[in-house]
This record gives structure tokens, C-alpha cells and sequence, in this order.
């Protein structure tokens, strides 16, 4: 159960852009893609290492256990909310902004990203060249980074002002951590069910399911620094920057311009169409519905944050477990 939540269909929190990737020079950086081994020969290495290794096996009844957890707090808030109206509260602080600035952070993003693209070639030819993997990551902080100064900076009340309009100044911090935890932990049983029906749609229509681009990225022949930064970078860095971007952001000027559901709506399709991946299409986008359900509930982008640094660093554990089952 854990392997294939993890593996099939993990949402990653960071927003990769699709290229292919390109091919080593002559000489070759010492960094470069391995070959992302096939599903079932993923199971056999695993079932392999959980017999010789105790801990990994304790780490899949964990995993159970925290599923099993989740359906009791689903059914807890499915037993609160039956014959209910729902209310909303008052909402998330911000909105002031139009989505004209949205446009321009996204094309901000892109066109960081894209100028810095060309420059992959002059790397590639140092004597220590880094990766193509390692160069795409690098590209993407910096696009992304780029995005958020530019948010950040486009309030007038200043940098605090502007993490209040966000939702990340708040002063019921450990609250909003506590409580991101436990929508995640009510969060994973839905998202195995997605990730079921995805695949038995999958299996019915006769299409194969790719397994994400950013997967590879851990299977690659990386250095220790590298795999660290695109460790750190999936689970925790992607997922702030994402958060503020698509929920906060985003999410409050169509949510001021068009209302509550478009806002939730639209925010999760586009956040989901971003991973370009029919085999996570589904858990993306109800984990998108999820993370501006939260925020719209509490008024505040902690929770959200804390959901999306759980599932992207479950995910990112995962693929170092695998990677590692698969090089031993």
C-alpha cells in the first residue's frame, strides 16, 4: 500500500516544467539520468529489502497504520458535517489584488525560467559540469524565487503587510501546523482511492500510465550536495513557493473576481494540468481542492502549507527509499 501511494501517484510540490532532457556532451558530467526501473522490478527489490531489513517493513505498517487514521478522522468529520449546512467563515485576509498580477508573476516564472535556459550549455561545459537534472532544479528555484519577490514586493504595506494579505503572518502558527497535519493524515485514504480508480480507468481504456518526470530525478547519477538541494527542494521548498503562488495568491483574486468554488475549482485544475501526467491527474487535483478548502477555511496559508510540505516529503523519502533498495 505505501509503494504504490508513493510511487504511483504522489503529487511532487514543485512545479516542473516538461522538456526533455538532454543528452550528455562528450564529456560527460558525472551526474547524469539513470534509467527509472520499472514498477514490478520496484516491488521485487522492496519485498527483497523488507525481509532483510525489519525497518522497512515496520516503515509499510506505519505507513498502514496512518491510513487507518485517516479513515477514523474521515469518518469522524463525515459523522459531524451529515444533515449540516455548511458555513464558511469570513475567509482568507487578502484578495485585494487582481488577476492581471497573477498573470504576470506566471509569466515572470516562465520567462526567468526560459532566459535561463540557454545557459545550460556554458555550464555543461566546465570541468566539474552539473547534470542536466541538477541544472533544471537550479533553473526552477531561481524562476520560482523570482515569482515570489515579485508578489512579495507588490504590496504596498510592505513585507509584513503582505504576508498578512497572504495568510502566512499569523500568530496561531502551531495551530495551523497541527491542523495541516491532520487534513493530510484524513487526506491520504482519499488519495489512494483516486490513485485506485485512476488506474482502473486506466487499465479499462487500454492506456499506459507514465510514471512523472521529477521521479527520474531521484533515479539520476547525482552527488551527495545535489541529491540534498533536490531533496530539500521537493519537499520543502516547492511546496512554500507553490502555496503562496496558487492559494494565496492565485487563488484570492479569482476567488474576489468570480467566487468561492471557481476560486477552489480552478486553482486545483490549473495545479493539477501544471504536472502534466494523466497518472496523477486525479490525486493532484483533489489534494489542489483540498489545500484551498483548508485555506479557505481558516483564513490562513500555514495548514495548506504544512499538507503540501507532508506530501511532497512522503514522496521525496519514498523515491530515496527506492532509489536506494534499487542501487543495493
Amino acid at each position: 500500500m505505501c509503494l504504490c501511494a508513493c510511487i504511483a501517484a504522489a503529487p511532487w510540490r514543485h512545479l516542473v516544467v516538461e522538456r526533455p532532457v538532454r543528452e550528455a556532451p562528450a564529456a560527460a558530467p558525472r551526474e547524469h539520468a539513470a534509467r527509472v526501473p520499472e514498477e514490478a522490478e520496484l516491488f521485487r527489490s522492496f519485498e527483497k529489502t523488507a525481509a532483510e531489513h525489519p525497518l522497512i517493513g515496520f516503515l509499510s505498517l506505519a505507513f498502514g497504520g496512518v491510513v487507518l487514521a485517516g479513515l477514523l478522522v474521515d469518518a469522524r468529520v463525515l459523522l459531524r458535517t451529515v444533515g449540516k449546512r455548511p458555513s464558511w467563515p469570513a475567509g482568507p485576509p487578502g484578495g485585494e489584488w487582481g488577476l492581471s498580477e497573477v498573470l504576470k508573476a506566471a509569466l515572470l516564472f516562465l520567462s526567468v525560467f526560459f532566459a535561463l535556459d540557454p545557459l545550460a550549455r556554458l555550464f555543461q561545459r566546465l570541468p566539474c559540469a552539473p547534470s542536466d537534472v541538477s541544472l533544471q532544479v537550479s533553473f526552477q528555484f531561481v524562476a520560482e524565487l523570482a515569482a515570489i519577490v515579485f508578489i512579495l514586493t507588490s504590496f504596498p504595506a510592505g513585507l509584513r503587510g503582505g504576508l498578512k494579505k497572504l495568510g502566512l503572518w499569523t500568530g496561531e502558527c502551531r495551530a495551523g501546523v497541527i491542523a495541516g497535519v491532520r487534513a493530510y493524515v484524513g487526506f491520504l485514504p482519499v488519495m489512494i482511492g483516486l490513485v485506485v480508480l485512476t488506474r482502473f480507468a486506466a487499465e479499462r481504456a487500454g492506456i499506459a500510465l507514465e510514471p512523472q518526470t521529477p521521479i527520474g530525478f531521484f533515479f539520476a547519477d547525482l552527488s551527495r550536495p545535489a541529491l540534498i538541494f533536490l531533496a530539500i527542494f521537493v519537499a520543502v521548498v516547492g511546496p512554500v513557493f507553490e502555496e503562496i503562488f496558487f492559494r494565496g495568491f492565485a487563488y484570492q483574486a479569482i476567488r474576489l473576481r468570480w467566487g468561492r468554488w471557481p476560486g477552489i475549482l480552478v486553482t486545483a485544475l490549473v495545479f493539477s494540468g501544471l504536472h502534466a501526467n494523466a497518472a496523477v491527474f486525479l490525486p493532484i487535483f483533489g489534494l489542489g481542492i483540498l489545500l484551498a478548502c483548508v485555506f479557505e477555511a481558516t483564513g490562513s496559508l500555514i495548514p495548506s502549507v504544512t499538507i503540501h510540505i507532508c506530501q511532497n516529503s512522503v514522496a521525496a523519502a519514498a523515491a530515496l527509499l527506492l532509489r536506494s533498495i534499487s542501487s543495493s
